[in-house]
């Protein structure tokens, strides 16, 4: 073949191959890992009990050739992690606590609260003295009305020595919160504790410890004046909180007396307000507290409010009745 009719065939020679000359072991390691994550695709991996085995094993396969290629991207080492710890196996790597938790926050941000929950037993698993992984696990049972659970891992998370994010307090706020109606007195036990201890998460989780606490010592205890101190704990810590104001206020009128600091606070409670629902409440108290001062007018003026927001409130109607005779 003459030189110059060789080279009619070069560019075309050239343009085959180019391809599969830069087509090297990164690109195919990445071309594993699609394929890989294709496959798992809708495919509920993390629920080992209803995954499908074969796509599952396959996916493994094409996961390690990935790794053998690409040694160093962490994305492929997660995934083949979750996918050999879903078939039971030990996985051939270690994921970090944080990455197992911000998976299972996601998936109960999607609503997903098995694969939540399988996120968060893997973490009880591979790092049991962390109290983080109960606590999780603990709120996603009590999502799903697993209170027996939800008591259990909230116990084993405020037992726990360690924490990242959380502390042990959240877990006796957790505790507090599941038993406030049905045994509000086993629920103040817990709110105490989680004061006592003061190893919270947040601020907020602080002042939700104190404004429950406040709730069953006024509403379930009848006893606003021990409740006083938590309400102003918690809006110390969350001056926003309209509810905490409100309270604040009705137990400043039937816990101390204090007519002029109870419209202070509940009328503050008003102008708080995001928006009309529940907005009834207020002028509901505000009706309660001037009606008891024998304030009949002012009582009728609050009670006119709570009908307008609530028309089908017979107490209310009730009352005006009696209070427009006098």
């Amino acid at each position: 073949m003459q030189p110059r009719k060789a080279l009619k065939f070069i560019g075309p020679i050239l343009f085959l191959t180019l391809p599969l000359l830069l087509l090297q072991e990164p690109a195919r390691g990445a071309i594993h890992s699609n394929r890989a994550f294709v496959s798992l695709n809708h495919q509920p991996l993390l629920l080992s009990q209803t995954a499908d085995r074969t796509v599952l094993a396959a996916a493994e396969a094409q996961l390690l050739q990935a790794a053998q290629l690409r040694p160093n991207p962490a994305s492929t080492q997660r995934m083949l992690a979750v996918v050999q710890h879903a078939q039971g196996a030990s996985p051939s790597s270690t994921i970090a606590t944080e990455d197992l938790i911000w998976w299972g926050l996601q998936k109960e941000k999607e609503g997903d609260l098995l694969a939540a929950e399988y996120f968060y037993q893997w973490v009880t698993e591979q790092q049991s003295e962390l109290g983080d992984g109960w606590y999780y696990l603990g709120q996603v049972y009590a999502a799903q009305n697993l209170n027996p659970r939800a008591v259990n891992a909230y116990l084993q998370a405020a037992a726990a020595p360690t924490w990242e994010e959380r502390g042990a307090s959240d877990a006796y706020l957790a505790l507090g919160n599941l038993y406030a109606s049905s045994e509000p007195g086993l629920a103040r036990d817990y709110y105490e504790q989680a004061l006592n201890r003061d190893q919270f998460g947040s601020t907020a989780a602080k002042a939700a410890a104190h404004y429950q606490l406040a709730e069953i010592l006024l509403l379930n205890e009848t006893n606003p004046a021990a409740a006083l101190p938590h309400y102003q704990a918690a809006l110390t810590l969350t001056p926003g909180d309209h509810w905490a104001r409100l309270r604040l206020g009705y137990a400043l009128y039937w816990g101390k007396g204090d007519l002029a600091a109870a419209e202070k606070e509940i009328q503050a409670a008003v102008e708080a307000w995001p928006d009309e629902k529940y907005l009834q409440w207020p002028y509901f108290y505000l009706g309660e507290i001037y009606e008891d001062a024998g304030m009949v007018q002012e009582a009728i003026t609050a009670y006119e409010q709570v009908l307008r927001l609530d028309p089908a409130e017979t107490r209310v109607q009730e009352r005006l009745v009696t209070l427009r005779s006098q």
